[in-house]
């Protein structure tokens, strides 16, 4: 029973208790979300596909998606202070040092908090975990460390994986990260595929709707961080593991994508049967979106050199929204409202009567035909350079209209100190 990893004590700073994160409350919860990298045109392909789609608008009852959602920036780590806060990094100081400073400060879950709400965190990995302790939290869990034969094995591997990683010229790295089959990571595992983020953290969602009770007394907001949309990609049609880990294409992406689905409804449809979902505020999002080209393209998006960008870009600003509110018996539906990321800690307080303002939209208040300028940061990645202080310049477009059919104008680079 590797799941029931309980009190251990990780740097003297908290405590895990995975079975506290399978509770709610009588009524009045709040459940977020975020599929990392989950694409918006993929889930409207999936939720519309004649096969599928009854299935799982059932399961998603009550859900408005917000279709034409366009994202912050195009890598996580800054996209979690813009939605769960509002604050947009510019590159003028150390980004391990701003994160933690904008989650020390005014979010969505500290707001939720000072409401009377008891906060539980899952998240993936160590680096996040770091991060994510700095918002106020009753429980908190590493998902890395589901199916660890040792949690504190699993940390020394990591890190050792890590460092290789880091001191190997770049032509040898793929042999230390091999796909995500890290070379001394796959020591301490009790099966081969939970190295894989996609089999850990559905292991932990189907865990979730088995040992989901009602038996706290308070609220309780419950931010859920996973990677089963993200890359590698490794499951087949069948959401058993390919044994071919690979990176996202169309149809690999979807196949992924929608065993992801086949297990968010399942979490929903127990929730239903616990007579929790209907009282819910559930929130599902992706970060960013995926590396696969929408099949909507407008004009190309250009480099602040001349160069034309990839058509991942503006796939990489397309992320999943889609928001329940609590008591909403209506059909799953779709809106056109033209949404940001940025949109929706504003949202959830204006849902939840929580009077806090992030000086963005909420959703709830927008026009949907109210013509409307977004803006978008893309930078060039930086794959497991967590030492670097600054970012890539970071180039800012403005988006009016739909950000896939119309010009993006570059508006500001934003450029690491010298």
């Amino acid at each position: 029973e590797n799941w029931k990893l309980i009190d251990i004590e990780i740097n003297n700073k908290y405590k895990e208790n995975l079975p506290e994160l399978f509770k709610f409350s009588e009524k009045g919860n709040v459940l977020h979300i975020v599929s990392d990298s989950f694409q918006a045109d993929v889930f409207n392909e999936l939720l519309h596909h004649e096969s599928l789609k009854d299935r799982y608008q059932q399961s998603f009852q009550g859900f408005v998606f917000y279709r034409e959602t366009v994202g912050v920036f195009p890598h996580t780590v800054f996209a979690i202070p813009a939605f769960l806060a509002g604050e947009v990094y510019s590159n003028k100081s150390p980004k391990d040092i701003y994160i933690d400073d904008v989650l020390k400060g005014d979010t969505i879950l500290s707001v939720a908090n000072k409401a009377g709400y008891e906060i539980d965190i899952a998240s993936g990995d160590n680096y996040s975990t770091k991060r994510y302790s700095n918002l106020p939290f009753k429980n908190m869990y590493n998902l890395q460390h589901i199916g660890s034969t040792n949690v504190k094995f699993r940390d020394t591997a990591g890190i050792m994986d890590l460092a290789l990683f880091r001191v190997l010229p770049h032509f040898l790295k793929q042999l230390i990260y091999k796909d995500q089959k890290w070379l001394v990571s796959r020591y301490v595992v009790t099966e081969p595929i939970l190295l894989f983020d996609y089999f850990t953290h559905t292991h932990f969602l189907n865990l979730f709707s088995q040992y989901m009770s009602i038996e706290r007394e308070k609220p309780v907001y419950k931010y859920l961080h996973i990677m089963n949309t993200h890359n590698p990609m490794v499951v087949d049609a069948q959401c058993q593991y390919s044994n071919n880990p690979g990176g996202m294409e169309r149809k690999s992406f979807t196949i992924q994508s929608k065993c992801t689905l086949d297990t968010l409804s399942i979490l929903f449809d127990k929730m239903k049967d616990l007579g929790v979902y209907d009282s819910t505020l559930i929130l599902v999002h992706g970060d960013h979106g995926g590396w696969v080209p929408n099949y909507r393209q407008g004009p190309p998006v250009m480099i602040s050199t001349g160069v034309e960008a990839p058509k991942w870009l503006t796939s990489l600003a397309s992320p999943l929204l889609a928001i329940k509110k609590p008591y909403d018996k209506t059909n799953f539906r779709v809106s056109d409202m033209h949404a940001s990321l940025l949109d929706i800690p504003d949202t959830i307080s204006d849902i939840m009567d929580w009077n806090a303002n992030f000086k963005h939209r909420s959703l709830e208040k927008t026009n949907p035909n109210e013509p409307r300028k977004r803006f978008f940061r893309y930078y060039d990645g930086q794959i497991f350079d967590y030492e670097a202080d600054y970012t890539e310049p970071i180039h800012e477009y403005s988006i009016e209209g739909s950000h896939y059919e119309v010009e993006w104008k570059l508006e500001n680079v934003f450029y690491p100190p010298e």
